[in-house]
């Protein structure tokens, strides 16, 4: 799996500014013909493309990497990459100006939940991650790995340094999906080690829970398959809630999340936003 760091740096410009107003717009109304691109997070796509269809719009098009799909975007192959969190939107503008932010639309706007998954037989591992978010965030550690990872990135235009993970002897290991397609959240760096806010949140958990957490590079689209077989015991997941119509509804369809897997609490939330061509 190639780096989010080492294809930013062949195709995009290198200096990295801070996020402006400049770089954002309310989003308009688009042609029943432009083509959405997601990151790959649903087992059945076809279904949803199906749907797509029955109601009107142009089939969505689903990637097993965020490379791949600004690839596709620079290429004028889809038309907008959808629902992503503000700050992966703020990363990916600083390094590429040709394109912007937008805002969805007052009906459309909410937040992105950012938690975890794991095989719902694995309860110890599913009961260690909640214990240990809920600890971070009362003793305030998760605000601050925010500010100094997600916030400070961007506000420094820095990319976020690799994050050495405790090794305890004779400890439990467990293994984590980290896929590097949601910068400076989730990044693998260009050497491929993993960085970012989760691993930052990771090492954490490893020492209060004297735990070794391995990191495991991979792709969005192998997560799923790579939990089911046991590969790795935990995934990062984002859960989606809008405004529609003035109503708070949070969003998790059954075709998202296979029946035999757990979500954990939530670790952070971000607003929603789309990334187009300028």
């Amino acid at each position: 799996m190639k780096s989010f760091s080492k294809i930013m740096a062949g195709m995009l410009l290198a200096s990295v500014t801070m996020f402006c107003a400049c770089g954002s717009a309310e989003e308009v109304k688009l042609k029943d013909t432009n083509v959405f691109g997601y990151l790959l997070f649903a087992q059945d796509v076809e279904k949803i493309r199906a749907m797509d269809i029955a109601e009107g719009y142009m089939p969505s098009v689903y990637f097993d990497d965020l490379n791949s799909m600004l690839l596709a975007l620079q290429a004028e192959k889809i038309d907008r990459i959808s629902e992503i969190p503000q700050p992966v939107a703020e990363y990916i503008y600083n390094h590429n100006k040709n394109l912007q932010v937008l805002v969805p639309s007052k009906n459309w706007q909410g937040n992105l939940f950012l938690c975890m998954g794991t095989m719902q037989k694995n309860t110890k591992v599913t009961e260690l991650l909640n214990s240990a978010i809920k600890e971070l965030k009362e003793s305030g550690k998760l605000d601050a790995l925010q500010k100094k990872y997600v916030d400070g990135c961007l506000q420094k235009g820095k990319e976020p340094k690799p994050v050495a993970m405790p090794k305890i002897k004779d400890a439990p290991v467990i293994k984590v999906a980290v896929t590097g397609d949601y910068p400076p959240i989730d990044l693998v760096a260009a050497d491929g080690t993993p960085a970012g806010f989760n691993v930052a949140m990771l090492a954490e958990i490893a020492k209060l829970k004297k735990v070794n957490i391995i990191p495991i590079p991979m792709n969005s689209g192998a997560r799923f398959l790579s939990l089911s077989k046991g590969i790795v015991d935990a995934i990062f997941f984002i859960d989606e809630a809008v405004y529609n119509n003035s109503k708070y509804t949070e969003i998790f369809n059954s075709t998202d999340i296979p029946k035999n897997i757990c979500i954990t609490d939530v670790y952070a939330k971000y607003p929603i936003r789309h990334v187009e061509r300028k």
